[in-house]
Parts: C-alpha cells; structure tokens; sequence
C-alpha cells in the first residue's frame, strides 16, 4: 500500500516513485492548500522503483497552476493494509500464495498461474535459487533484493560467490498477452525442469520446481515443519 508524501520537480534525484496517486491530499503529508491535481500521464523511468508521473497542480491559495511536477517519494505503512481511496500497488504489496501445476512447452515457455499474471505483466526477473528451483520476482521486488544484497562485505568469498551466481544468472522477461514467458535455457538446466512443472507462490516472488524434484522435497520439509516445535530466532 503506497502513501504519497511529498512532491519533487522533474529531472530530481530521488530513490523511488509511486505509480498511483491518492484519493485526496491528504495523503501529502505537511502540504496544505492543493486542489484541482490531474492526471498528465507517465514521463518515462527516471526513478528507481517505479515510474515518473508528471502531473498537473493547482495551488488553492494563489491559483497558480504547476506542471511537470513528479510524485517522488513512497512510504509504506506497517501491516499493509489500503486506507480507504488509497490503491494498492500491485508490483509492491503482492504476496503470492498456493502450489499450482503447469508444464513447459516444447519451447521453453509455460504459462503464469492466472492469480500472477497481473503482478508480473510488467515485467518480471527470474533467478536462480537455493533447492535447484528458480525464482520468480516483480522487477521492483527484485531491484530491493539487490538494494538488501549490497551490504554484503565483498571481501567475504561466499559474498562474493552467492552475488556472482545470482545477478549473472538473473534475467529479465515479459510475459505475452496470454501470460506465457520463455524460461531461459541456463535456469532450465539449472532446476533440472523436464515437461511438468510446479509453480509456488513465496511471499514477495515465484518459485519454479520441476514438479518430481518439489514433490521429493515437499514429502520431507512437511515431515520437519510438523516437528517444529519452537519459534526462528530473529
């Protein structure tokens, strides 16, 4: 669930954007006196997260109309939860559920779980993962991963190697009007996927196992998650 915050002229630095814009201003914390805003239209991808929207605003007090103004700031509210008026975003709050069944097709496509499709039109970043099971992230689910990843001390070798492995072996895709995508072939010989297929939603991303290989581990990890006895340290 996106809050807006604030406002920024086109062309500014800023770290991450909102493609919605809320239900009142309200939502601009510590702004008063703006009315009448429209909606201008997208202004390419200038902001990472997410893309620049120009729009117009008129200033209540003066009259004075701005244009070519940029929502250029998002903050998330805790337990995520949409506020009456306020849109979810789909790329930022999506968490993915359930075990679905497909196959892969004699070119190397499958098609998305209906229930996904939406959330990963846009676009979507496959990776390897640990189990010999691919990922599945919304682009801007994946660019945060990264954005987490970059504290990691270059020094330390398995730093290093877990990096190397991840972003060379990242690709980025767009499903088709039907919601199929081309699985590349390095990740397909990676997760070792023959024709059956199942797809598994992970929170923030997609998991892909060969449908063999995720029913020979799920058999064992429900063995141990029924023993579970005690909370995940922190």
């Amino acid at each position: 669930m996106v809050t807006l915050l604030h406002l920024a002229p086109l062309g500014v630095g800023v770290s991450t954007t909102s493609r919605h814009l809320g239900a009142g201003f309200g939502l601009f914390g510590g702004v008063e006196g703006w009315s009448g805003w429209s909606w201008v239209g997208e202004r390419g991808s200038g902001c990472a997260g997410g893309v620049a929207l120009e729009v117009g605003l008129t200033c209540g007090n003066s009259g004075v109309p701005l244009t070519g103004w940029v929502v250029c700031r998002r903050v998330e509210r805790s337990g995520g939860a949409s506020q009456p008026g306020e849109p979810d975003d789909p790329q930022t709050d999506a968490v993915f559920l359930g075990e679905h069944q497909h196959t892969l097709d004699a070119k190397g496509r499958v098609i998305l779980p209906a229930r996904f499709r939406e959330r990963l039109s846009s676009g979507l970043v496959f990776a390897p993962s640990q189990d010999r099971c691919i990922d599945v992230y919304p682009q801007t689910a994946f660019e945060r991963r990264v954005e987490e990843l970059r504290s990691l001390p270059r020094e330390d070798e398995r730093a290093r190697l877990y990096l190397r492995v991840l972003l060379a072996g990242a690709q980025q895709e767009t499903p088709d009007a039907q919601g199929r995508v081309v699985i590349p072939t390095r990740l397909r010989d990676y997760a070792g996927l023959d024709k059956d297929l199942t797809i598994n939603g992970a929170d923030e991303k997609v998991e892909i196992w060969d449908r063999t290989a995720w029913e020979s581990y799920r058999g064992a990890a429900e063995d141990a998650f029924a023993n579970f006895s005690a909370p995940f340290a922190p």
